[in-house]
């Protein structure tokens, strides 16, 4: 891009057109990344790895309550990426979807749509989302001591899982 620019400014249109050529050539092959996508990614980590450390505050921890807390937070946290995640994988595939009222879901329903053969998650990943659906909406809705460890810990773990999978 540095070449293209040098060449606008100097309004050298050969060098110009070579590398518009060039910068053309990498996006057809997928050798250019969206900043965006990157920076995505790296804000799901984030907040993956601040979920990971509350469902291991909550294994240690002796008060119920307090372990429960941590495991609703830990919840609440995933659930929030993998619903960004879900709504990035519709915008990477065009599919539409109403952008007022995303929800999980919602979301996973366009994403797996059989009868008109759109399968951007497979009926497994599908089957595992309504899982961490359930487990969020456990988070949300102050149903703490329905969370277990191994539930959301399985969450954290494969939310980030899928996130590379789908969204590297």
């Amino acid at each position: 891009m540095l070449d293209l620019d040098r060449a606008l400014e100097k309004s050298h249109w050969i060098l110009a057109s070579a590398a518009s050529k060039g910068v053309l050539a990498l996006y057809d092959e997928d050798g250019l990344t969206s900043p965006r996508l990157g920076i995505a990614h790296e804000i799901e980590g984030d907040i993956l790895d601040l979920a990971l450390t509350q469902v291991k505050a909550g294994e240690t921890e002796k008060q119920i309550a307090k372990k429960q807390t941590y495991f609703a937070i830990s919840a609440f946290l995933a659930g929030a990426v993998i619903e960004d995640a879900l709504r990035r994988l519709c915008e990477s595939n065009t599919i539409n979807y109403d952008t007022q009222h995303t929800s999980i879901s919602k979301l996973q329903s366009v994403l797996y749509q059989p009868a008109k053969q759109i399968e951007i998650i497979s009926s497994s990943e599908n089957k595992q989302i309504t899982a961490w659906g359930d487990t969020r909406n456990k988070a949300d809705h102050g149903r703490f001591e329905e969370i277990t460890y191994a539930e959301v810990l399985s969450m954290v773990i494969s939310v980030r899982s899928f996130i590379d999978k789908h969204l590297p």
